[in-house]
């Protein structure tokens, strides 16, 4: 029943591979709609059944760690040497890995500066859209006087009309960093949870 219910997938693919996708994206969907219970339960079910790749698992991860800390999702700065480890392996870009630990850092999360150093290297191969200079500016200067509507309407635009699947990973950092200095911390997350949704719906093949 399980398999019927996955569409053409299963049909074209094998039940295996036909059950690590649909968990893979169903843990995704249940992230996207702040189902994070069963997030939990099926990233756990994939964990555990061998049902998702490294870069899979590591990407849902992060993304749960961001959408609702806790104790079995929490961040400390040996993760990140982890990281660039499977990075090292080739389980996983470095340039994914460049991208999800400048959110991180942006929310306040403490990355070793040896990480950041050898991930230096590859953030040349970061993309995405970019507004001009003098915006950022303006961004920086209506967070530290505390304006709020300023800031937060500043960020929308900075982040653009695409949203933040199209845009740089740094210019995004500067938008969360932003809305956390104006008190917005839950927005702020929210944002970087979008992010890295959209890095998990690459992995999607």
């Amino acid at each position: 029943a399980f398999l019927g219910s996955v569409g053409r997938a299963a049909r074209v693919l094998s039940p295996d591979t036909a059950l690590a996708r649909s968990a893979f994206e169903i843990t995704i969907a249940a992230i996207a709609d702040g189902n994070l219970a069963d997030a939990y339960d099926w990233f756990g079910i994939m964990v555990s059944d061998g049902l998702a790749s490294p870069a899979q698992i590591q990407t849902l991860r992060t993304t749960l760690t961001i959408a609702r800390p806790s104790e079995r999702f929490a961040f400390w700065p040996e993760h990140a040497l982890q990281w660039l480890e499977q990075a090292d392996l080739g389980e996983v870009s470095h340039r994914r890995i460049a991208a999800q630990l400048i959110i991180f850092e942006a929310l306040g999360y403490e990355v070793p500066k040896a990480v950041l150093e050898r991930l230096e290297l590859h953030e040349s191969e970061l993309t995405g859209t970019a507004p001009a200079p003098a915006l950022i500016d303006n961004l920086h200067a209506a967070a530290a006087a505390g304006r709020v509507g300023e800031t937060v309407a500043t960020a929308l635009v900075v982040v653009g009309a695409e949203g933040p699947a199209a845009t740089h990973p740094m210019v995004l950092a500067e938008a969360i960093q932003a809305l956390a200095q104006v008190g917005l911390e839950e927005d702020a997350r929210a944002l970087a949870v979008e992010v890295l949704l959209a890095f998990a719906l690459e992995e999607i093949e």
